[in-house]
C-alpha cells in the first residue's frame, strides 16, 4: 500500500506582523479605489430602497437649496408700530357735570352719573377701548380686508411677471388663495406687553412693502373711526329712545294732575266750613234775642198776645235755621274726610310727576351728552415707528427656509426606512 506523504504546514506568520504590499506602478492604489467603489455597489445593490430614498432626500434639499439661492425672488421687510390713543381733553363726565349745573333742587352727581349710564354700555367707547388694538389686527388679516384689497386691484403688485413663477400670486387666484398668499407675507400682531399694534409686510420691492404698510394703518385708522361712530351713534339712539318714554310718563303725570285740579276746584271744603259757621252764629245770636224778647212779652203782656205769637213763630224759624246748618257742618266732615283722601292723592300725583321731570332731565342730560360725544374726535393712531423703506433685502428666511426642507425631507427619509424595515421584519 502506498504510504501517505505527510506534508509539512505552511509556516505561521508572526504574531504582530502583516504583511506589506509592494506598490507596483501606481496600480495598488487603482485596486484600493475600485475596491471601494466595488464595495460601494454591493452596498447600493443590497440596500436599494435605503438608498433610493437617501438619494431622493440628498435631491429634494439640493434642488430646493439651489431655487432658493439662486432662482426665487428677494424679499424686502417694511415694518411698522402704532398705539391707540384716547383724548382726555372733555370727557362724558365732564360734560354732564358743565351740563347739570343749571338743574336746581336735584343732585347734580346723581343726574351725571345716571346719564352716563344711559351712553356708557355697549357703546364701543371707553369701556371697549382696551379690546380695539386686537379688534384691529384681527381684520387686518382677515378675509374681509382682502376682499377690500382685491377690490382695489393690490395685489398686482405681488403678480408681476418679473417675480419667480413659484413666487409670485397667480393672477386667477381665488380669495381663499389669495388670502393664504396674504397670510405668508403680512402679519399683524398685538404686543401685549405695551399693547401696541406691529405690522410688517414682507414685498417683493421696497416700495411695495412700505406701501402696503402704509394702506394697513390708513385702514386702521378708518376702522377705528367707524368703531367709535357706530358706538356713539348707539349711544345717541338709547338716550333719544329713553327721553321719548321719559316724556310720555311726564306728559301722562301732568295729565292726571290737571283732572284732580279740576276736581278739587269744584268744592272749596275750606270756604263752605266758614260760610256754614258764620251762619249758624248769627242765627244763635238772633234765635238768644228773640227768646228774651219772647219772655219780656210774657210777663209784661198777655202770652197770647199777637206779639208773642210773632215771636213764637220768628224763633221756631231761627230753630229750625240753625239745626239746618248744624246738619250740614256735620255732613261736612265726612266732605272734609273725602277732600283730605283727594289731597292725599294730589300729593301722590305731584310725587310722581317730579320723578318723571327727573327722568326727563337725566334722558335730556344723556342726549345732549351722546350728542356731543357725536361731534368730538377722541381717538387718534400714534405711529411711533414709520413705514420703514427697506435698502437691502432679507436673506434670514432662505437659510429658514432651506433648513426646514431639508429636515423635513431628512425625517420623511427615516420615516420611509422604519416602515420598510418593520415591514421586512413583520414577514420573518
Amino acid at each position: 500500500m502506498p504510504q501517505a506523504v505527510k506534508q509539512k504546514p505552511p509556516a505561521k506568520a508572526k504574531k504582530g506582523l502583516a504583511p506589506v504590499p509592494v506598490p507596483q506602478a501606481g496600480g495598488a492604489l487603482v485596486a484600493e479605489s475600485r475596491g471601494l467603489g466595488h464595495a460601494l455597489r454591493e452596498f447600493v445593490l443590497k440596500h436599494r430602497f435605503l438608498s433610493a430614498t437617501l438619494l431622493l432626500a440628498v435631491a429634494i434639499s439640493v434642488g430646493y437649496g439651489f431655487y432658493v439661492f439662486g432662482v426665487s425672488s428677494n424679499l424686502y421687510v417694511s415694518e411698522a408700530r402704532f398705539a391707540l390713543r384716547l383724548s382726555q381733553q372733555n370727557s362724558p363726565t365732564d360734560l354732564l357735570g358743565d351740563t347739570s349745573k343749571g338743574t336746581t333742587g336735584i343732585d347734580e352727581a346723581s343726574l351725571a352719573r345716571k346719564a352716563m349710564s344711559y351712553i356708557s354700555g355697549g357703546s364701543g367707547g371707553d369701556a371697549d377701548f382696551e379690546q380695539n388694538p386686537f379688534v384691529i389686527a384681527n381684520f387686518l388679516m382677515s378675509r374681509a380686508f382682502v376682499q377690500e384689497l382685491r377690490q382695489q386691484d393690490w395685489f398686482q403688485r405681488f403678480s408681476r411677471p418679473s417675480i419667480d413663477y413659484l413666487s409670485r400670486l397667480p393672477a386667477e387666484a381665488t380669495l381663499e388663495e389669495t388670502w393664504r398668499f396674504w397670510m405668508r407675507h403680512a402679519m399683524a400682531a398685538v404686543d401685549r406687553r405695551s399693547n401696541t399694534i406691529v405690522i410688517k409686510v414682507w414685498g417683493f420691492t421696497p416700495e411695495d412693502a412700505q406701501a402696503t404698510v402704509e394702506l394697513m394703518i390708513r385702514r386702521s385708522e378708518a376702522l377705528l373711526n367707524d368703531m367709535e361712530t357706530r358706538g356713539r351713534k348707539d349711544a345717541l339712539d338709547r338716550a333719544q329712545f329713553e327721553l321719548d318714554r321719559a316724556n310720555e310718563e311726564y306728559a301722562k303725570r301732568l295729565l292726571q294732575i290737571s283732572d284732580m285740579r279740576q276736581m278739587l276746584a269744584t268744592v272749596d271744603p275750606k270756604q263752605a266750613a266758614t260760610e256754614a259757621q258764620n251762619s249758624m252764629t248769627r242765627f244763635e245770636g238772633e234765635r238768644i234775642l228773640m227768646q228774651r224778647e219772647l219772655e219780656v212779652l210774657k210777663t209784661a203782656e198777655n202770652a197770647n198776645s199777637p206779639s208773642a205769637a210773632t215771636l213764637r213763630q220768628r224763633a221756631k224759624s231761627l230753630v229750625s235755621e240753625v239745626d239746618t246748618l248744624r246738619n250740614r257742618i256735620t255732613g261736612y266732615e265726612a266732605d272734609v274726610r273725602a277732600a283730605v283722601n283727594a289731597l292725599a292723592a294730589y300729593e301722590e300725583l305731584d310725587l310722581n310727576r317730579r320723578f318723571a321731570l327727573t327722568r326727563v332731565q337725566v334722558a335730556s342730560l344723556a342726549v345732549e351728552s351722546a350728542a356731543l360725544l357725536m361731534r368730538q374726535h377722541s381717538y387718534f393712531i400714534y405711529t411711533f415707528i414709520s413705514p420703514s423703506l427697506p435698502v437691502e433685502a432679507s436673506q434670514a428666511w432662505r437659510m429658514q427656509q432651506w433648513v426646514l426642507v431639508t429636515f423635513l425631507a431628512f425625517i420623511a427619509w427615516l420615516g420611509a426606512i422604519t416602515f420598510a424595515t418593520l415591514n421586512h421584519d413583520s414577514r420573518f
